[in-house]
């Protein structure tokens, strides 16, 4: 991830006086099941911003995701040699006054390509048999979002914010080995391949009240729109690049209530969040989380958080999983 984080850094460099670079790594891990198989996934993602001068500022990141090995793959005999996936990342604020933030972001996915195991469970007429799921993706996507901030220091103080945001996969998901009941592996080129585009509407809307200027509590919502049915997907690795977490099935909505308090040079902040998936996918999804922060001096700070989390899958079966991360942040 190094090289192709460096050349993004540069590139913008040459433009523009480096304002912040951040640098974090994320590792989820979580519970599999027969029908739910999780592997470890570990991400590293690299943002930075720059100060164009005035009113303006521009971003850019890439993070790049690589998936672990499942014992289901292993003990199935099936290929786990899943390629990373890069998300790219560009955008601009800007400053209308001194109280609205206007910006813009685009994402960009290069087709990257995963393995996953799909069990169809025994029933009274069929045996278990194991499928290993081809995943091919791509993505491009853009957001907007508009904040107005009270910018006082009085005892109590308020922003608030809107975005919308659109993003357009093309998905191509083959079942490529099956493992019978008797235990012989079958392969294929491609059996039962479907491809398929994947076009999503986010809106989102937020508001932060900060109290005596060292107490912040935020309600954040999140509500997405599927233009195409995407439950005909194996949403767990069509998604991987994404910065989705480790979701078991497609977001309908979730919300999110923060607090984070600031005591000198050291911020803990504590969340809890809660969603229901898209019906007939999974059911819910809730989970709670932490993050410590340091401010070493006015240039250097660290953090590191932590979050749990349990879904529901569609046959009501209940799972964890975790994500741990630890970051660096340097500013001039």
């Amino acid at each position: 991830m190094r090289p192709a984080s460096a050349l993004i850094v540069l590139a913008l460099a040459t433009s523009a006086r480096a304002h912040s670079v951040t640098d974090e790594i994320i590792v989820s891990s979580g519970q599999s099941t027969e029908t739910n198989p999780r592997p470890t996934v570990f991400t590293d993602s690299l943002n930075a911003s720059f100060d164009l001068g005035g009113d303006w500022t521009l971003n850019g990141g890439v993070s790049l995701t690589l998936q672990g090995s499942t014992g289901a793959a292993a003990s199935a005999g099936f290929n786990q040699s899943s390629n990373p996936a890069a998300m790219f990342t560009g955008g601009v604020d800007w400053w209308a006054d001194d109280h609205w933030l206007l910006g813009l972001t685009l994402d960009l996915s290069p087709q990257n390509t995963q393995f996953a195991v799909a069990t169809n469970p025994a029933t009274t007429s069929t045996s278990a048999v194991d499928a290993q799921v081809q995943s091919q993706t791509s993505q491009i996507g853009a957001a907007l979002d508009l904040s107005w901030y009270s910018a006082g220091h009085s005892d109590l103080e308020w922003s608030f914010n809107a975005g919308f945001g659109f993003s357009h996969s093309s998905i191509r998901q083959s079942i490529v080995a099956v493992r019978t009941a008797t235990g012989q592996t079958l392969t294929a080129d491609a059996l039962n391949g479907t491809e398929k585009p994947l076009d999503v509407e986010r809106f989102s809307a937020g508001a932060t009240a900060t109290i005596r200027l060292d107490t912040d509590v935020s309600l954040f919502a999140d509500y997405y729109v599927y233009n195409q049915d995407p439950g005909l997907l194996d949403y767990r690795v069509a998604a991987l690049p994404f910065g989705a977490g480790m979701p078991i099935a497609p977001l309908q909505y979730m919300i999110r209530p923060e607090v984070q308090h600031r005591f000198g040079d050291l911020s803990l902040k504590l969340w809890a969040e809660g969603g229901e998936y898209v019906s007939g996918t999974a059911q819910s999804t809730v989970g709670i989380g932490a993050k410590v922060q340091y401010r070493f001096n006015r240039a250097f700070r660290a953090w590191i958080s932590g979050s749990g989390h349990r879904d529901v899958d569609d046959r009501g079966a209940s799972t964890g999983w975790g994500t741990v991360a630890g970051g660096l942040g340097y500013r001039w």
